[in-house]
C-alpha cells in the first residue's frame, strides 16, 4: 500500500492511498462531540452525528495530527 501525504498549507494536509476501512477508522477516531449537538436540528433529523471532525472522509486532516496518524498507518 502506497500512502501519499500532500501538505496544503501551515495547517492542512491530505492523505491519499488509504484503504477505505483505514480511512473510516481515522474518520471515526478523530472527532469530538459539540457541546449542544443534541439541540441542533441537523442532529435531530439524523443528517449530522454531532461531531466536529479533525480527519475528514476525503483524507484532509491537520498537520498537527500527523505525529499520531503516521505510526498508525505504518502499523496498519
Amino acid at each position: 500500500m502506497k500512502v501519499t501525504i500532500t501538505i496544503e498549507d501551515e495547517v492542512h494536509c491530505n492523505i491519499h492511498g488509504l484503504k477505505p476501512d483505514h480511512n473510516n477508522h481515522f474518520y471515526k477516531a478523530y472527532g469530538i462531540l459539540t457541546e449542544s449537538y443534541f439541540f441542533n436540528p441537523k442532529y435531530k433529523l439524523g443528517s449530522w452525528d454531532g461531531k466536529i471532525r479533525y480527519f475528514h472522509a476525503t483524507g484532509q486532516t491537520h498537520i498537527y495530527l500527523l505525529t499520531e496518524i503516521i505510526p498508525t498507518i505504518v502499523s496498519l
